[in-house]
């Protein structure tokens, strides 16, 4: 079974996750259950205060004081106190005789422990050093990118390096190209850049793909601009053959089809809705012979001109909009990837990974497999996992957790995930809310899970919780 706890601030997450690993130690099937049970957060004083916690409790149980946790331990295992006290300082004398089996860590520390273990597999020397300041290793990287542009080789890289520049001076931008860079190179560490660098990188340095791709995308620009200005002309021509003014239309909205020629890509609410109807374009206090004028001229061709305009930008301004982006910044992905490589090539000199490229790693070692082969040749043996902080946990971290958790699930094992998704404040580090909100209930059989809110605020004075209750409640009706 996977636990799904919902815990906001003070409702008693420690205290919950706290309770569940006890109750797992207190397995009388288990010897040195602590071995098989794997708790990982995101701080290394989340990780220090988890153990204190399980440590300071076992502590308390072995010395028969006041705990919280004995009268449930005592129901749950059939024991009276003393068996309590004497099972709890078997289990702690256990734990410090063999601390190093003591699996709480980080997340990213547990990662590094399995890569370490394929360093061959990967061609990574297993004495690598691991980088956790991105800033310094970009730095050198962006002073090596423009030592080497009077290489051959890197021709390419100046002609994007030049137009870059120039699209920042025409937009009246800071120009200075270091500081650019730079700011644009932290896009590499992000993980929805490392998913499509490898494809992407080898697409950009293909010179015909690079030449027709553009080709494509300022054909898609044009052809679309001039569907747009044709059938603005064709609107107006018609008008004109009416004897019709834009004075003649209700607010003078016509005009839009002069504004669409001048190159002015937007409908209004009110011409989206001369299409639907030709009542629309006139006001009930317009002259009769006016209303026949534009009857007329909208059964000749101008509903139709109002229709086609508005499944174009209904439809078509997508592909549009997305040609005129990907143009305005393949300039910028060229330079990304040959930043990318910079990075790449000084790492491997240093013999160091980054941390922020350990999970890609980890990722493209797994391979989407289904099962977790690649903790069983490290010789990792765990039956419980329990995931703190869930909030904060990135998409590749879960692909790269969730095989675990499946084998563990379909052997009937208990494991848990615990957080809150108003506390999610590691986007920068590439967390992901929406895995705690919704995708954890689709990767799994609903059988296979149990939500749970903890819904009490042990921490705040009664009068504040009821105080704040009141106040949200009735402000979000305002």
């Amino acid at each position: 079974m996977l636990n799904i706890y919902r815990a906001s601030a003070g409702s008693g997450k420690t205290y919950r996750l706290t309770k569940d690993y006890i109750h797992l130690l207190f397995d009388p099937l288990k010897e040195r259950a602590h071995r098989r049970i794997l708790a990982v957060t995101f701080t290394n004083k989340a990780t220090d205060e988890m153990k204190t916690r399980i440590l300071k409790e076992l502590h308390l149980l072995s010395q028969g004081e006041k705990s919280s946790y004995r009268k449930e331990l005592m129901a749950k295992f059939r024991m009276d106190e003393e068996a309590v006290n004497q099972r709890a300082k078997h289990i702690l004398i256990t734990i410090l005789h063999d601390y190093s089996s003591f699996s709480i860590s980080t997340i990213d520390r547990f990662f590094q422990q399995v890569i370490r273990s394929f360093a061959r597999d990967i061609g990574v020397h297993g004495g690598y050093n691991l980088e956790l300041d991105n800033s310094s290793t970009l730095e050198q990287s962006v002073d090596n990118l423009f030592l080497d542009l009077s290489k051959d080789e890197n021709k390419q890289l100046l002609q994007w390096l030049t137009s870059y520049a120039e699209d920042r001076i025409e937009q009246s931008e800071n120009w200075n190209m270091r500081s650019n860079i730079m700011e644009l190179g932290k896009e590499i560490f992000k993980e929805s850049y490392q998913h499509k660098a490898e494809a992407t990188n080898l697409k950009l340095h293909e010179r015909e793909f690079l030449s027709n791709y553009r080709k494509s995308l300022r054909e898609i620009k044009t052809c679309f601009e001039a569907k747009v200005k044709q059938t603005a002309t064709n609107g107006l021509n018609i008008m004109a053959r009416n004897g019709l003014t834009h004075d003649d239309f209700s607010y003078k909205t016509t005009n839009v089809f002069e504004k669409l020629i001048k190159g002015k890509l937007e409908l209004s609410n009110r011409f989206v809705g001369f299409a639907d109807g030709v009542s629309n374009c006139y006001t009930k206090t317009k002259p009769q012979d006016i209303k026949n004028a534009i009857e007329s001229a909208y059964s000749l061709g101008l509903q139709k001109c109002f229709l086609d305009l508005v499944e174009l930008f209904r439809v078509d301004i997508v592909t549009y909009n997305s040609a005129l982006i990907v143009l305005k910044h393949i300039n910028t992905l060229g330079i990304l990837s040959d930043l990318a490589v910079q990075i790449k090539k000084l790492t491997d000199e240093q013999n160091t990974m980054l941390i922020s490229d350990s999970n890609m790693l980890l990722n493209k070692i797994i391979d989407n497999s289904d099962t977790p082969f690649v903790y069983e040749k490290t010789g990792i043996q765990i039956d419980n996992f329990m995931i703190d902080e869930f909030q904060d946990t990135s998409l590749l971290q879960w692909e790269n957790f969730r095989p675990l958790l499946s084998n563990s699930l379909s052997s009937g094992k208990f494991n848990l995930v615990v957080g809150d998704v108003k506390q999610s404040i590691y986007r920068w580090r590439n967390s992901d809310w929406k895995l705690l909100d919704e995708q954890i209930l689709t990767d799994f059989r609903k059988e296979q899970l149990h939500e749970e809110n903890l819904d009490t605020n042990w921490r705040s004075d009664k009068n504040i919780v009821d105080f704040n209750n009141s106040f949200f409640v009735r402000s979000s009706q305002i």
